[in-house]
């Protein structure tokens, strides 16, 4: 059965158990208005256990499809791969608050982003270390690295890249504006970054990156 989806079919049962929990919740709070529970150590590890189990449902699929790790741009990891992924993590936080700047000139109010995505303290180096590594894999392998792989051949690498970053956006919905300012430039330059070189090792660091400087302040 698993062989015998067409692309189309494979591309939306990946996506369907990847990412439909994750922007239902999102939609969730965003059109309701919900306040958001601040994120604790605790949430942090049901997150890391989410993220495996999801994982170790897709990736047999993947392997019966025919996916590789060379496919989705994870073979072969250099040392220069943290260089570049750390030079893209600085892209990151110099575009992201440039739009930040930008935004606020033109009056539109995007509030702090402790006041949108309020953090616990006392999170704990484990789980901060934990989800700095395993979030950014996941993300990237799936919202990134499939997405784009799987549409780049039949629909070219443009829409690929602006669908891998609308999915991203719709799970990050939660956070309101602050979601939209921080997550649209990153979604863009990692997406872009991965069309042109095939190579994910760069995104996967730049998140982890910036997954860690967010939260490490709260460890």
């Amino acid at each position: 059965m698993i062989r015998g989806l067409g692309a189309a079919g494979e591309f939306c049962v990946v996506v369907f158990i990847a990412f439909a929990y994750p922007i239902a919740s999102s939609l969730s709070v965003a059109l309701t208005g919900a306040p958001q529970p601040p994120i604790d150590g605790a949430g942090l590890i049901g997150l890391i256990v989410y993220e495996f189990v999801v994982m170790a449902m897709l990736w047999p699929l993947l392997r019966m499809r025919g996916w590789t790790l060379a496919e989705l741009g994870l073979a072969n990891g250099r040392a220069i791969d943290v260089v570049l992924g750390l030079a893209l993590a600085l892209a990151c936080i110099v575009a992201t608050n440039a739009l930040w700047l930008i935004a606020g000139s033109l009056g539109f109010a995007v509030p702090a982003v402790a006041d949108a995505v309020p953090i616990s303290d006392g999170l704990g180096w484990p789980a901060v270390v934990a989800i700095s590594a395993v979030n950014p894999i996941f993300e990237e392998v799936f919202v990134c690295a499939y997405v784009i792989a799987a549409l780049s051949n039949s629909r070219g690498p443009w829409l690929a890249i602006h669908v891998s970053v609308a999915i991203r956006l719709a799970y990050h919905l939660y956070q309101g504006s602050v979601g939209v300012v921080g997550i649209l430039p990153m979604g863009l330059m990692s997406a872009y970054w991965y069309a042109r070189t095939g190579r994910l090792w760069p995104v996967v660091v730049a998140h982890a990156a910036l997954d860690f400087i967010a939260l490490s302040r709260y460890a």
